[in-house]
């Protein structure tokens, strides 16, 4: 399956936000909905409920695409700080990264240091694009 490229990076950015994509395999059409796995998602749920009858009652026609497990996440963010140029902004990175809770952590250094934080999204953006076409060029291998 080929999708265009403003339909992965519209994927990309749903996964990003902690949205689950379903894509149909006959229409190339993606629903986006909660993970069932995530504890804030339950409240929310209720608005996807027609999206989700409609994935259950066809559920050979869909192919889930989950969000970047923690571990790829976390190497993404020890990545991008390896290019930060800004040697003490970097070393906060680091620090964030290596104390516990550090995606917490480093989300607080970048908050804080906008002149990063740009390029942090920007980053994150491209590492979520190049997730979602790794996850389709391996279910066109299936």
């Amino acid at each position: 399956m080929e999708l265009e490229e403003n339909l992965i990076k519209e994927i990309a950015s749903q996964l990003e936000i902690g949205l689950v994509s379903f894509l149909n395999l006959k229409t190339g059409i993606p629903i986006f909905v909660p993970d069932e796995n995530d504890p804030d998602a339950y409240d929310s749920m209720e608005f996807y409920q027609e999206d989700l009858k409609k994935i259950n009652s066809n559920q050979n026609d869909y192919i889930k695409i989950k969000k970047m497990p923690s571990g790829n996440a976390f190497r993404v963010m020890k990545k991008f700080t390896e290019g930060v140029e800004n040697r003490i902004i970097q070393e906060k990175l680091f620090q964030a990264l290596n104390k516990s809770k550090p995606f917490r952590n480093f989300r607080n250094v970048i908050d804080y240091n906008h002149n990063v934080r740009e390029d942090w999204f920007k980053f994150k953006t491209q590492k979520y694009i190049e997730w979602v076409k790794q996850n389709i060029e391996y279910l066109n291998k299936q």
